[in-house]
């Protein structure tokens, strides 16, 4: 099941007061938990990484706390916006969030 079927499901499943009939009320939390955490960002190896895609970096070698995580983007296996990083985890970055108007 793709990321837009999980979402497609757990929208149904939490605005369809059916679905309390048929998993009953202590299975529903625990499936639309499961399907919130698949929809959810993980980290992935640096080699995964897609060429020239904006993510959020991790080194997990780094010393201090503050150059453990940033932003960037790679191309050919090297960073863009700073050269000095090093990485050996990725995750895409988050949706914008929405704004009302």
């Amino acid at each position: 099941m793709n990321d837009f079927e999980l979402k497609v499901l757990a929208g149904k499943l939490e605005s369809n007061a059916l679905a309390y009939e048929m998993l009953g009320e202590k299975q529903l939390p625990a499936l639309l938990r499961a399907a919130a955490t698949a929809l959810s960002p993980q980290w992935q190896a640096i080699e995964s990484v897609p060429n020239g895609q904006l993510a959020l970096f991790c080194d997990m070698s780094a010393i201090e706390l503050r150059n453990s995580f940033f932003v960037d983007w790679m191309v050919d296996g090297k960073f863009c916006g700073n050269r000095h990083h090093t990485a050996t985890h990725w995750q895409p970055l988050p949706a914008p969030p929405e704004v009302s108007e």
